[in-house]
């Protein structure tokens, strides 16, 4: 948890109005409660060295509009001078991984922004759909079995950090 102050700044900064009642204390409480453990929810830290460069969560629900829909994806966050660099790609793995040993067959994101990202990783758009105020694209990943992509890929299990970063549960 070396890295929680860090990582509760840089959530917060970059998804605060999305809970506009939750302060930077909450946050990090709230992120506190997912480090350490091999359950729903985790966040995983993607660490250059020592840096913090970004993290990623898997978390039980992250759209209250679809309660039946679980685990999710979310809370993907790469510092901005490290983007480009597939550090992003690496976390997402990672959580794949992550929900593959917890069981999960499937899992669920939904961005407003970097759906290419995502459908280069293989994740297919089920629906568009609005969302707290805004156009939203909602993904969903076979990541227990093989299945058809855009992408021609099988399942990938293994974590490939770039460069010399690694991506760790913390």
């Amino acid at each position: 948890m070396t890295y929680l102050p860090e990582l509760a700044r840089l959530n917060f900064q970059e998804w605060a109005s999305l809970r506009p009642e939750e302060s930077l204390e909450g946050r990090t409480a709230r992120l506190r409660s997912c480090c350490g453990h091999h359950e729903l929810p985790t966040v995983v830290v993607a660490i250059d060295g020592q840096e913090l460069v970004g993290s990623a969560m898997l978390v039980a629900h992250d759209m209250d509009s679809r309660p039946k829909l679980t685990p999710w994806l979310g809370g993907v966050f790469v510092k901005p001078e490290h983007r480009g660099k597939g550090v992003g790609s690496a976390l997402v793995r990672r959580i794949e991984s992550e929900a593959l040993g917890l069981g999960f067959p499937s899992m669920y994101r939904y961005t407003p922004h970097t759906e290419g990202l995502y459908a280069q990783l293989g994740w297919p758009v089920m629906e568009h759909s609005v969302y707290l105020k805004c156009q939203r694209c909602r993904h969903v990943q076979e990541s227990g079995r093989i299945t058809i992509r855009p992408s021609g890929r099988q399942n990938r299990s293994a974590v490939s950090p770039p460069l010399n970063s690694s991506v760790q549960r913390q």
